[in-house]
C-alpha cells in the first residue's frame, strides 16, 4: 500500500511539473482560485498561456502556414492475417471556413465534413444542411432563412442572402415550403434568379390546391402553360405525337402529326371560349356568303360521317290545317315556270352559296310532300266524281238503246 502511494505521487508530481514547465499547457486543480475571471475549476488547457476557458481547451496557433497538422488525430492500425496492415485516419481542426473532418489513411486523406457557422457540409459540399443566413453554393442544400421566412430543399443553387434568392452557376431548383404552409417547386436557367414567389412551376396550398405554372391558386388543379404545350404525348419513330395548348388568344387547340425535331404539330382541332368548335381547320367562320352563323357552335371541314343524325326542329303539320293556304296546282305551274324552282324553298345557287340548315330544309321538303298529298286527296275526290257521273251516262245510253 505504501509503494503504491508512493507511485501516484511520483506521477502527479511528474505531470504537474510537465505541466508548469511549458507555457503551452494549463491545469486548473480543483483548488484553485475561482475568483479569477474565467478560471474553471478542474480544467485543462493544452496549446494555451491563459486559464481554460472549459473544463479541455485546446488551442492551435497558425503562423502562415499552408499545410498545418490538424488539432486532433484518431489512427486505427489493422494487422491483416497475411502480416500487413491497414491504417484508418480520422483528422479533425478548426479553420476559418469552420470546423473539419478528414478521413483517410497513410497514403491520403479526403475533405468528408464541415460544420461551419451556417450550416453542416458533407462530402466536399454535395449536402449541407442547416441556416441560410449567408451566402453559400452547393450541389444540395437543406436549410432555413429568416429573411424570406422559410425552409428550402436547393440542388445546384446558390442562396443570395441580400434579396432572398437563389442563384447557380448551371441551373438549380428549389423546393421551398413557407410559414403558411404552401410548398413550392421553382426552377429557372442559368445566370438568373428565383425570387420568393416567382417562377413556381408547382404551388401546393394548404387548401389542397396545386397549380402547375405562376397563377393564382382558382381551383383544385390549375395548369398555366405560358405559350408552351399544357400536354405532350410523344411516340418514337412515325406514329405520331399528340399536344394539348393554350394558345395566346386563349383557344384550346389539340394538335398532331409526325414531330421527330421538335416543330410545331399542326392544330387539328380548336376549342375557343365561347364554346365553338372548329374541326380539321384552324378556325371556324362567322359568316357563309351572307348567312351569320356566328352562333354555330360546331364547325368541320373535310365532312361527317356517322350512322345517325338527330335534329330537333318544327314540323310542318301545320298544312294539314282547314286554314292553311294550299297554293293550286295552276299557280306552282307558273311560279315554277318563272324562278326555276318550287315556292317557299331555297334555290340552288343560294343553297351552294351559302348552304342549308338541316332542319330548316327537312321541314320544308315535309311540307312539299304535304300539299302534294293534299293536291292529290283532292285529284281524288274528283276523279271518284268523275267515274260515277261515268257510270250514270253509261245507264242512260243503255235505256236509250232499248
Amino acid at each position: 500500500m505504501k509503494v503504491s502511494f508512493v507511485l501516484k505521487l511520483f506521477f502527479c508530481a511528474l505531470f504537474y511539473l510537465s505541466l508548469s514547465s511549458h507555457t503551452n499547457a494549463q491545469w486548473s486543480p480543483q483548488n484553485a482560485d475561482l475568483t479569477v475571471p474565467n478560471n474553471r475549476e478542474g480544467a485543462v488547457g493544452i496549446g494555451m498561456e491563459n486559464n481554460p476557458l472549459a473544463i479541455l481547451h485546446v488551442s492551435q496557433r497558425i503562423q502562415g502556414q499552408s499545410d498545418y497538422p490538424p488539432t486532433f488525430r484518431l489512427e486505427r492500425f489493422t494487422t491483416l492475417g497475411s502480416g500487413g496492415m491497414t491504417t484508418s485516419r480520422w483528422d479533425i481542426t478548426p479553420s476559418n471556413d469552420g470546423l473539419q473532418f478528414f478521413g483517410g489513411d497513410i497514403l491520403g486523406s479526403y475533405h468528408a465534413m464541415n460544420i461551419t457557422q451556417t450550416g453542416l457540409e458533407v462530402a466536399g459540399s454535395k449536402l449541407q444542411l442547416g441556416y441560410g443566413g449567408t451566402t453559400s453554393s452547393d450541389d444540395m442544400t437543406i436549410a432555413y432563412s429568416n429573411i424570406v421566412n422559410g425552409n428550402y430543399l436547393a440542388f445546384n443553387g446558390t442562396y443570395q442572402a441580400t434579396n432572398g434568392s437563389w442563384k447557380g452557376p448551371s441551373g438549380k431548383t428549389v423546393i421551398h415550403s413557407n410559414v403558411d404552409g404552401t410548398l413550392y417547386f421553382s426552377t429557372e436557367s442559368q445566370g438568373n434568379y428565383i425570387p420568393l414567389g416567382q417562377k413556381n412551376r408547382l404551388t401546393i396550398t394548404p387548401e389542397g390546391t396545386s397549380i402547375f405554372g405562376d397563377i393564382e391558386a382558382r381551383q383544385t388543379l390549375s395548369i398555366s402553360s405560358g405559350g408552351r404545350s399544357i400536354l405532350r404525348f410523344n411516340r418514337d419513330g412515325e406514329n405520331g405525337d399528340w399536344e394539348l395548348l393554350g394558345n395566346q388568344d386563349g383557344h384550346l387547340e389539340f394538335r398532331g402529326g409526325i414531330d421527330g425535331e421538335g416543330t410545331e404539330l399542326p392544330t387539328l382541332m380548336r376549342l375557343k371560349p365561347t364554346g365553338k368548335l372548329a374541326i380539321g381547320t384552324v378556325d371556324s367562320p362567322d359568316w357563309v356568303g351572307g348567312v351569320d352563323i356566328s352562333n354555330y357552335k360546331l364547325y368541320v371541314e373535310g365532312g361527317i360521317l356517322t350512322k345517325e343524325i338527330r335534329v330537333r326542329t318544327t314540323w310542318s303539320d301545320y298544312v294539314f290545317e282547314k286554314d292553311y293556304n294550299l297554293l293550286p296546282l295552276e299557280r306552282v305551274e307558273s311560279y315554277i315556270k318563272e324562278n326555276g324552282h318550287l315556292h317557299y324553298t331555297p334555290s340552288g345557287k343560294s343553297i351552294e352559296e351559302n348552304g342549308l340548315e338541316l332542319g330548316s330544309m327537312m321541314a320544308n321538303q315535309q311540307e312539299k310532300i304535304e300539299e302534294v298529298y293534299l293536291h292529290l286527296i283532292e285529284m281524288n275526290k274528283k276523279l271518284a266524281n268523275l267515274e260515277k257521273e261515268n257510270e250514270a251516262l253509261k245507264e242512260q245510253v243503255k235505256d236509250l238503246k232499248k
